[in-house]
């Protein structure tokens, strides 16, 4: 051990320090230039899904406009007559019910023969 504190080995680890700090630069340097550019690809990736993403959302919402417009027609056209309808129906056979029920019985001077 005391071999190793000899200024001839202290000059030889002060350059084997002096190798491993450039190095520990070098890689720094290059782990930066890495660094680098993958920001620059994380922002061209950024832009290209943005340019991708407004189309879609555009198209998705035209889709919503034709499905909106299609359900007010069918309501117009279909459901609220349909509803009349049945609504009408509804109060036709009700009227019939009651008349046949023999609930509403007419006045008995009302229908004398002879009159």
């Amino acid at each position: 051990m005391l071999v190793l504190l000899h200024p001839v080995f202290l000059d030889a680890w002060a350059t084997i320090v002096d190798i491993a700090v450039i190095l520990v630069a070098l890689a720094s340097i290059a782990a930066l230039a890495l660094i680098a550019m993958l920001v620059l690809e994380v922002l061209g990736l950024v832009r290209q899904v943005r340019g991708e993403i407004k189309p879609l959302v555009d198209q998705a919402q035209e889709t919503v406009r034709a499905v909106h417009g299609t359900t007010e027609f069918v309501t117009a056209g279909l459901v609220k007559p349909a509803i009349q309808t049945a609504s009408v129906a509804s109060g036709v056979l009700r009227t019939i019910s009651v008349l046949r029920s023999g609930v509403f019985h007419p006045r008995p001077d009302t229908f004398k023969e002879g009159e």
